[in-house]
């Protein structure tokens, strides 16, 4: 996944319908509905990965249970 230039890049498991796109324009103001890319990515699982300029915003389900494994594996030892 490469950090987009000026535009706002999302990552998700499948094309985002355009009332997701509204929702996520709405929640994080800093997209720009003219300027956003929509990349389907199924490793991501669920969620998304926003990139715009300099920011990653990571809400994949992918991530949180990559966290919650490690958690685990921090317990068992």
């Amino acid at each position: 996944m490469d950090l987009p230039g000026k535009k706002t890049t999302i990552y998700s498991a499948y094309k985002l319908e355009p009332a997701e796109v509204d929702f996520l324009v709405k929640k994080f103001n800093f997209i720009d509905k003219n300027k956003l890319e929509n990349i389907v990515d199924k490793k991501i699982i669920a969620g998304v990965i926003i990139y715009h300029r300099n920011q990653i915003i990571d809400l994949s389900l992918k991530t949180k249970l990559d966290k919650l494994k490690n958690r685990l594996y921090e317990i068992s030892k």
